[in-house]
């Protein structure tokens, strides 16, 4: 069964950073997720902007969820100057967003992305970039993969949703 992960986050980006630089404390993002769980996370400082191969912008994710212990971290490949638009799994070269989940012995892979198989999917409309960041809506559908004799649940596909 295919599953959708929907991630909304408010208000989420940072200035041109470098990778590693954390985004404004202040930014506040909300994340929610439905399939094999249901929750609404929010959290200050979950998305930043940094700089890729060759100079490329990316959108830096880090979003934490309490039902997987850990966070979902996310790279998207914006290119060297994106602009408002559509963005997506069809026309982004490289992408990712994953997270372990350990359950006893085991491990839920949450996972998707362009090296990833399966791939998974995406949809990132930007309504803006300014000085604070990459505004917009993020619609991710992510496919989870169990361990042998682990139990993830009774969905494939975990779905998020998540407004910049």
């Amino acid at each position: 069964m295919r599953r959708l992960v929907w991630l909304a986050v408010a208000g989420c980006g940072g200035g041109s950073a470098a990778v590693d630089a954390p985004i404004d404390a202040s930014t506040r993002c909300t994340a929610t997720f439905t399939g094999n769980f249901a929750e609404t996370s929010a959290s200050d400082g979950c998305a930043m902007t940094g700089s890729g191969d060759g100079g490329d912008v990316t959108l830096l994710l880090k979003v934490p969820s309490t039902t997987l212990g850990t966070a979902l971290d996310g790279v998207f490949d914006l290119g060297p100057q994106p602009t408002p638009g559509h963005y997506s799994s069809r026309t982004v070269t490289s992408w990712r967003m994953r997270a372990a989940q350990h359950i006893g012995d085991g491990t839920c892979l949450y996972a998707a992305g362009s090296q990833q198989v399966p791939q998974g999917s995406f949809d990132l409309m930007v309504t803006e970039i300014d000085d604070a960041g990459i505004h917009g809506t993020l619609e991710l559908t992510q496919y989870i993969l169990g361990f042998p004799l682990t139990d993830c649940g009774d969905n494939a596909n975990e779905y998020l949703t998540l407004a910049l």
